[in-house]
C-alpha cells in the first residue's frame, strides 16, 4: 500500500482507538455498537495527527461537523475490501475439558469420556460477503510419545478429536485435515475450538503424546488459507503430569525431559499442563551448584561394619561398605539403608546376599544377588537374582572386603542422604537375624552434587 492509499480509516468504535502515523490505527476495545467514519492526512514533512478516542466520545474531541464533512469531500475515500475477508482475532489453548471417547477393554468396548485439551480460534471477516470456512488444516510438526515410567495394564482409549492423529505416526510432520461448514457474515466474528489427540493410546499407562501443530482455515473465494498459529500440548490431558508423580526412575524421567525440551524449541502457544511438566523437569535436572564429593564415616566399636562411604550425584549413587571380615555364601546379606532428606519421600534400602557360584548358572565365583532398590517396607533379604541393570551393580573386593554398590537414584531421594548399614545371617532353615548394624544416631550423610 503506498501514501497515496492510505486516504481514510473506518473505525467500529469511538472508544479505544489510538491513530499514530502513516496510518496505523491500533484498536484496544472491539465490538462497539456506533460507527464513526474518521478520516486524517498527513502534512508534507510527515506529520500526522495523533487522535486519542479512550473513554471519550468522538464528538467531543471534533465537534465541527461542518468541518469534517468539508475534508471528507475534498479527500477521496479507499474502497472497502471487496468480497470475503476472514482474519485471525484470537488463538488460545484452552483448559481441558470432556470429549467423547471409545475405551476398548479385555472383554469388549465401553463409551466413556476423556480429558482433552482444545485450541480455542476466533476469526473476524472484515469483507462485504459471507465467508465459509470449509476445513481446519492441522499440520503436525512434533508427536512424541512419554515412555511408560508407572506400570501397565490393559486396555486402549480411542478419542473423538477433531484431528484424529493416525497410530503408528507418520513421519513428521504430516498433514489432518477436519472438514467444516461453518459461515461467517460480513462484520462478524465467530470462536469454534479443535482438538487434537492419537487414535489411540493405553488406557491404563500414563503414556501421552506431546503434539506441536500449525493450524490454518481453508475458506471459499481464498486461493490460500488462513493460517492462525502454532499450538503445543499434551494428549490425552494430565496423562503427563500422572506419569511425573507416579515416577521415580531417574532414566525414564530424562527420556520424557528430553520430549518436552525438544518440543518447547518450536515456538508455540502451549498448554497449562506443558508448561508445568516443563518447569518441573527442569527444576529436576539442574545442575547441581557444588561438585559432589565422597563422604566416609567410621564406627570403630561396630568391628563388623567398620566404615562406609559414599558419593552422590543425580545420574549415580555410590555407596562402599566395609566388612569386618569374610562373607559367608548362601548365608551372609548386607543391607544399606538409603533414607531421604525429604519426609514425604519413601525411604529404601538395597539388600544383596552373598550367593555360592553353584547357585548362579555360568557364573565361576560367588556374587551378590540383589532385587535391587525396594522401599524399606518390603524388608527384603536378597538371595533372589541378580541386581537388575536398570538399579546398578553390585562388586566386592575381596583384598579389602569393600562391597561396592553403584547405583541409580530414585527421583524422591531428595538434595542428600542419611545412609546406614545391617549385616545379617541366614541359617540353613531360612531364619535371618542381625549380625550388626551402624549405629542409629551416628548415619552417613552424603549430599549431592555435580
Amino acid at each position: 500500500m503506498t501514501d497515496d492509499d492510505r486516504t481514510s480509516i473506518e473505525i467500529t468504535s469511538s472508544h479505544g482507538f489510538v491513530a499514530k502515523n502513516y496510518g496505523l490505527i491500533v484498536n484496544y476495545f472491539k465490538g462497539h455498537p456506533r460507527t464513526r467514519r474518521w478520516i486524517y492526512t498527513a502534512s508534507t514533512v510527515g506529520t500526522a495527527v495523533l487522535l486519542l478516542a479512550i473513554g471519550t466520545s468522538t464528538y467531543a474531541l471534533w465537534p465541527n461537523t461542518a468541518a469534517i464533512n468539508h475534508i471528507a469531500a475534498a479527500i477521496p475515500s479507499s474502497p472497502a475490501h471487496v468480497g470475503p475477508g476472514l482474519q485471525l482475532t484470537a488463538l488460545r489453548v484452552e483448559k481441558p475439558s470432556k470429549i467423547n471417547a471409545t475405551v476398548v477393554w479385555p472383554d469388549g468396548p465401553q463409551s466413556a469420556q476423556i480429558d482433552a485439551t482444545k485450541a480455542n480460534i476466533t476469526v473476524q471477516n472484515n469483507g462485504t460477503q459471507q465467508a465459509d470456512i470449509t476445513a481446519a488444516k492441522v499440520n503436525i510438526r512434533y508427536a512424541e510419545q512419554f515412555t511408560n515410567c508407572t506400570g501397565a495394564g490393559p486396555g486402549f482409549s480411542d478419542g473423538d478429536y477433531d484431528a484424529n492423529l493416525p497410530i503408528p505416526m507418520p513421519p513428521r510432520p504430516f498433514p489432518v485435515t477436519r472438514d467444516m461448514d461453518l459461515r461467517v457474515d460480513p462484520g462478524q466474528h465467530e470462536s469454534f475450538t479443535v482438538s487434537i489427540g492419537p487414535h489411540d493410546v493405553p488406557t491404563s499407562m500414563n503414556v501421552p503424546y506431546i503434539i506441536v501443530a500449525d493450524i490454518s482455515l481453508a475458506h471459499d473465494k481464498s486461493p490460500t488459507d488462513l493460517n492462525l498459529g502454532t499450538v503445543a500440548l499434551v494428549a490425552p490431558s494430565g496423562r503427563g503430569l500422572d506419569n511425573l508423580k507416579g515416577n521415580t526412575d531417574v532414566r525414564c524421567a530424562a527420556e520424557n525431559s528430553k520430549i518436552v525440551d525438544d518440543a518447547y524449541k518450536i515456538p508455540a502457544q502451549r498448554s497449562d499442563e506443558l508448561e508445568e511438566l516443563h518447569t518441573k523437569y527442569t527444576q529436576m535436572f539442574a545442575t547441581d551448584p557444588k561438585p559432589a564429593q565422597q563422604q566416609c564415616k567410621s564406627w570403630p566399636g561396630t568391628t563388623a561394619l567398620p566404615k562406609m562411604c559414599a558419593t552422590y550425584t543425580r545420574q549415580r549413587l555410590t555407596v562402599s561398605v566395609t566388612l569386618g571380615s569374610d562373607p559367608i555364601p548362601n548365608h551372609s546379606i548386607v543391607i544399606v539403608h538409603l533414607d531421604s532428606s525429604d519426609p514425604n519421600a519413601y525411604q529404601y534400602r538395597v539388600a544383596a546376599g552373598y550367593v555360592p557360584p553353584t547357585a548362579m548358572a555360568a557364573r565361576g565365583d560367588p556374587l551378590w544377588a540383589s532385587n535391587g532398590i525396594e522401599t524399606d517396607v518390603v524388608q527384603s533379604e536378597g538371595f533372589r537374582t541378580t541386581m537388575p541393570t536398570s538399579d546398578g551393580t553390585i562388586t566386592f573386593d575381596p583384598n579389602t572386603h569393600v562391597l561396592t554398590f553403584q547405583l541409580t537414584p530414585r527421583l524422591d531421594f531428595g538434595h542428600s542422604l542419611q545412609l546406614s548399614a545391617d549385616i545379617k545371617s541366614r541359617d540353613d532353615n531360612g531364619e535371618v537375624t542381625t549380625v550388626a548394624s551402624t549405629p542409629s544416631d551416628s548415619k552417613l550423610i552424603v549430599e549431592r552434587g555435580h
